[in-house]
């Protein structure tokens, strides 16, 4: 009795396959491909673009309830910056990385 349970036993080990790593079929657009932030910002309408320079300024703990222009700013080493113009005149400098964080630098008026 005793080797017919010790047996079954090493039958259902026996027959239990091991775990398989998943593969991915890049042709097929199954592995994640990531996302330039700053390029995709460039793209979006002017409205939305403005929605999110609107919260990469308030998130910085900065007054501004609604940018009245944004200009994109070239640099020399191709970042994307912005120069948003909020209602009462403050100016910021947003700069929006490829990996979507941002920094916001602000003018000091005197």
């Amino acid at each position: 009795m005793r080797a017919m349970l010790l047996l079954s036993g090493v039958l259902v080990l026996a027959a239990c396959k091991p775990v398989e790593s998943p593969t991915f079929n890049s042709s097929a657009g199954s592995t994640p491909t990531p996302t330039n932030v700053s390029a995709a910002v460039d793209a979006l309408p002017p409205a939305q673009r403005d929605a999110v320079l609107l919260r990469a300024i308030m998130d910085a703990d900065l007054p501004c309830q609604k940018i009245e222009k944004a200009e994109r700013m070239s640099t020399p080493d191709g970042k994307m910056e912005w120069r948003a113009t909020c209602d009462g005149g403050a100016q910021h400098l947003v700069d929006i990385q490829p990996n979507g964080s941002a920094t916001v630098v602000s003018r000091i008026h005197s």
